[in-house]
C-alpha cells in the first residue's frame, strides 16, 4: 500500500503490512490476478490455518490507488492462536469448525494479515479515514461438539493439528469472557471500537445465546454475532445475523447432478418425494411443545410409506442402509423434499445437509434467525418454511400442491 508506513517490528514472523514487507513472489506485483500465486506462503502468525495463495488480496497490493481499495477491511487480532509465541498459541484449544471458520475469514479478498496490528498502533484512520474495520478474534468463540462427530462431544470435535491442545479451557480467555470482565479496553483498543469505523464479530455456536446480547449488550463494544441458533427477539437485527451451521454428513453431488438441478431434470429423476431420518424431540421442554399439537417432526411418521415418502426414527447421521441398500446420502439426493425440523435447539444440522444434496429444505423453525443477512439470501425462494405447529397433514399437503415449477424454482 502507499500508506501507511507504520513501525510493526523487524521480527520475521510479523506479518505484514503492505506488500513491500510480503515475501516475494514470483509474478509481477502490477500484472497479477487471483489466479497467479503472488503470496505462496501464509502471512498470518498462526501456521496451523489453511492460507490459499490463489486469492486476490486487494489490501497488499500497492498498485492500487485509494479510491480502488476495498471500503472495508477484515483483521484478526494476536491475543490467543495467533500470538506471537506460537508455543502459548498452541496451548489454546480450538473446535473444528472454528479452524473452518477463521480460515474462512484469512481467505477473504479483504482480508489483511497486518491490519490489526497496523490500526492498533496508528488508529483506525490508517488505511483511509472511511475504512471500515471488521475484528474477528484469534480466542474461543465457537465451542462446537457435534461436528464433524455428531453426539461426539468436545474431544472428537478439537482441532489436533501441530499437536495443539487438546485440554478444554473452561469460559475464561473466550471472547466473550474476556468482554465480561472488562479486559476489552487493553486488549481490543478502546480508541478504535469507539471511532465507529470498527465491529467486533463474535461466532456462537451454541444454542443460547452469549451475554454480551443480553440486557441492551454488556459491553459497550459495537458487536455482530453470528448465531447458529437465536430467535429474533434476542438478536440485534441491524448487526446480528444468522451462522450456518455445517452439514454433519454432506453429500456431494456429482456435475452430472448439479446440471439436473440446474436445468430441472431432477425432478423426473428423483424418486422419492419427502423423507425424514431422526429422532421426534422438539427443544428441550418436550412437554410445552405436546401441549400444543406435538413436535412437527413426530407429526410427519404416521406419511410414512417406505417408498415415495420416508419418514423413519434413525440416528441421522449414520451410513444406515434404507431399502435396497441405500444410505441417507442416496436418498437424501434422490427426493425432492427433505424435512428439515428444528433441533433441541432451532437450527438443525439436517439443514445444511439437506441444501448440500439439492434438495428442498422444509423447515419448522419459528422466529429462527437463518443463515446470513436478510440482504444477502431470501430464504423464502430456496425453502419452505412452516410453523412447527403444521407438520405432518398440513405440510405434506403444502408439499402435494406445489406446482413443477414452484420446486424449480426452489432450487
Amino acid at each position: 500500500l502507499s500508506q501507511p508506513r507504520v513501525s510493526v517490528g523487524s521480527n520475521r514472523d510479523d506479518p505484514p503490512t503492505n506488500e513491500k514487507d510480503a515475501p516475494a513472489a514470483n509474478v509481477t506485483a502490477k500484472t497479477a490476478t487471483a489466479t497467479e500465486i503472488r503470496w505462496p506462503h501464509s502471512l498470518i502468525i498462526d501456521k496451523t490455518l489453511t492460507w490459499d495463495p490463489h486469492v486476490h488480496r486487494p489490501w497488499l497490493d500497492d498498485g492500487l490507488s485509494p479510491d480502488e481499495r476495498p471500503p472495508v477491511m477484515l483483521v484478526l487480532t494476536n491475543l490467543g492462536y495467533n500470538q506471537r509465541n506460537r508455543t502459548k498459541g498452541l496451548k489454546i484449544a480450538r473446535s473444528v469448525r472454528e479452524t473452518e471458520l477463521l480460515e474462512g475469514v484469512i481467505n477473504h479478498p479483504w482480508f489483511h494479515p497486518g491490519g490489526w496490528r497496523a490500526i492498533r498502533s496508528g488508529g483506525y484512520g490508517s488505511f483511509g479515514a472511511d475504512t471500515r474495520y471488521y475484528v474477528f478474534f484469534d480466542l474461543p468463540g465457537c465451542r462446537e461438539t457435534n461436528y464433524p462427530t455428531y453426539g461426539g462431544g468436545w474431544l472428537p470435535n478439537l482441532d489436533g493439528n501441530a499437536n495443539r491442545s487438546r485440554y478444554l479451557i473452561g469460559k475464561r480467555g473466550t471472547v466473550v469472557s474476556t468482554m465480561m470482565a472488562g479486559r476489552h479496553d487493553a486488549l481490543f483498543g478502546k480508541q478504535i471500537f469507539a471511532s465507529g469505523h470498527a465491529t467486533a464479530v463474535v461466532f456462537d455456536c451454541s444454542g443460547v445465546p452469549p451475554p454480551i446480547t443480553r440486557n441492551g449488550r454488556a459491553s459497550h463494544l459495537p458487536v455482530s454475532v453470528a448465531y447458529y441458533s437465536a430467535i429474533i427477539s434476542n438478536v440485534d437485527e441491524a448487526r446480528d445475523q444468522g451462522l450456518p451451521p455445517p452439514a454433519v454428513k454432506p453429500v456431494h453431488l456429482t456435475d452430472g447432478e448439479l446440471h439436473d438441478i440446474e436445468t430441472c431434470a431432477a425432478e423426473e429423476k428423483r424418486r422419492f418425494h419427502a423423507v425424514y431420518t431422526g429422532n421426534t424431540r422438539a427443544g428441550t421442554n418436550e412437554a410445552f411443545h405436546e401441549l400444543h399439537g406435538g413436535t412437527a417432526r413426530a407429526k410427519y411418521f404416521p406419511f410414512n410409506d417406505n417408498n415415495r415418502t420416508i419418514f423413519r426414527d434413525a440416528f441421522h447421521n449414520s451410513d444406515f442402509p434404507l431399502g435396497n441398500n441405500l444410505t441417507y446420502g442416496d436418498i437424501l439426493r434422490s427426493t425432492s423434499f427433505g424435512i428439515a425440523p428444528r433441533g433441541d435447539n432451532k437450527f438443525s444440522y439436517r439443514f445444511s445437509e439437506v441444501l448440500s444434496a439439492g434438495t428442498i429444505p422444509v423447515v419448522h423453525a419459528d422466529d429462527w434467525v437463518w443463515p446470513f443477512r436478510p440482504e444477502l439470501v431470501r430464504w423464502g425462494d430456496c425453502a419452505v418454511i412452516l410453523p412447527e405447529r403444521n407438520g405432518g397433514a398440513v405440510g405434506m399437503n403444502v408439499l402435494a400442491d406445489m406446482s413443477r415449477g414452484e420446486r424449480c424454482w426452489l432450487t
